[in-house]
């Protein structure tokens, strides 16, 4: 009896987690109507989503989610991050030309953030190869 439980609740775990950027993808959705913008989890929700649809390698996914986020919640103290993320997303779906420009947008809208130096190196790196 013991063995049927553990599998099934196994199951459910390896199911859950096969759809977890759908899931995540529609939290998104739902943060960023417009009747949501300013309750307190919606914010850090739609980021949420957004990095877990970047752990499945979904980065077009990511960065539509990205870009709805920005627009919506322009004043959170991650947004920094999300731009970065952004250029990323750009870059790994193959839009080279626009990563380029999205690191370099990073890099001049915030000449102090940690990871300046990183988003530097993969712009230059994309143009070497153009």
């Amino acid at each position: 009896m013991s063995k049927k439980v553990i599998t099934n609740f196994c199951l459910l775990i390896f199911t859950g987690f096969i759809f977890l950027p759908e899931i995540a993808a529609y939290s998104a959705k739902k943060a960023l109507k417009k009747e949501n913008k300013f309750k307190p989890w919606a914010p850090m929700t739609a980021y949420r989503a957004a990095k877990i649809n970047m752990k499945f390698w979904r980065y077009e996914a990511s960065n539509e989610i990205l870009m709805k986020t920005v627009k919506t919640f322009p004043e959170e103290n991650w947004i920094s991050d999300a731009y970065y993320k952004m250029a990323f997303c750009y870059e790994k779906s193959g839009k080279l030309r626009v990563a380029v420009n999205y690191y370099k947008f990073f890099i001049k809208k915030y000449p102090k953030h940690v990871w300046k130096d990183q988003a530097a190196k993969r712009a230059t790196n994309i143009e070497a190869n153009l």
